[in-house]
């Protein structure tokens, strides 16, 4: 039997066929009836995830796209639905808020010499993307954030989804190096709180006519201040 498995459907519940759902490793894709499955070893995977397709929305939660969910731990098999709502019209045309580096600090860290921010900073900045977003009335509205969330302080990641919660819109995010817990052994203990709040940390979604794709090229060496752009043969073979 397959180890994980389930179906895509539309918020009427229609199947959707020709969704892509992946393992972070093998990739299948639904058939007439939305239905998917993948072979895959459950000890090595924590997520099972689709690729967004032009034309569909996820639902998201406190501004945080829920195409992924996560396989629990000593699970054998695992059934994941996913549903997804068809837009309305055409969707070619739409606007994305780029964000890189919000970088936030404690507020008592104040902005230094490299202009790294404070929490301050950060929610004005929020405040200037939803009155900007609230502007655009004709046509769909995406935000990517593209790493260096927090300033190395693992504490800090709730304070930085504070502020995304009452988007309108939905944010996608890339892991940074500064998003790396310094204080683990491994690049993938390193990455554990941004998994927490965000996923995984390579994917893809569809919108328009783009073809997005995300991946993680910050490999972390233990315990330091250490990093190398890298790409790891698991992404490379997701990606081919």
């Amino acid at each position: 039997e397959a180890a994980l498995y389930g179906t895509v459907q539309d918020n009427y519940g229609k199947p959707i066929a020709g969704v892509l759902v992946s393992d972070g490793m093998q990739t299948t894709e639904t058939d007439a009836k939305g239905n998917w499955q993948l072979f895959s070893d459950l000890k090595l995977r924590r997520f099972v995830f689709v690729t967004i397709p032009a034309g569909y929305e996820v639902p998201s939660k406190n501004g945080i796209p829920q195409f992924w969910q996560r396989i629990p731990e000593n699970e054998k098999q695992f059934k994941a639905d996913f549903t997804l709502m068809k837009r309305a019209g055409s969707g070619d045309r739409y606007t994305i808020l780029m964000t890189a580096d919000p970088q936030i600090r404690a507020k008592t860290a104040g902005t230094d010499k490299y202009m790294f921010h404070s929490i301050d900073i950060y929610e004005d900045m929020c405040k200037d993307m939803k009155e900007l977003a609230a502007t655009i009335t004709d046509r769909p509205v995406y935000s990517i954030c593209l790493g260096d969330m927090v300033h190395n302080n693992m504490s800090l990641w709730e304070d930085y989804c504070e502020g995304l919660k009452d988007f309108s819109f939905p944010v996608f995010h890339v892991i940074g190096n500064h998003d790396h817990d310094r204080n683990k052994y491994t690049d993938r203990e390193a990455t554990e709180n941004y998994r927490n709040h965000f996923g995984p940390t390579y994917y893809a979604f569809d919108r328009g006519k783009i073809h997005y794709v995300v991946l993680d090229d910050v490999f972390f060496l233990a315990r330091s201040y250490l990093y190398a752009g890298y790409l790891e043969e698991r992404q490379l073979r997701w990606l081919e």
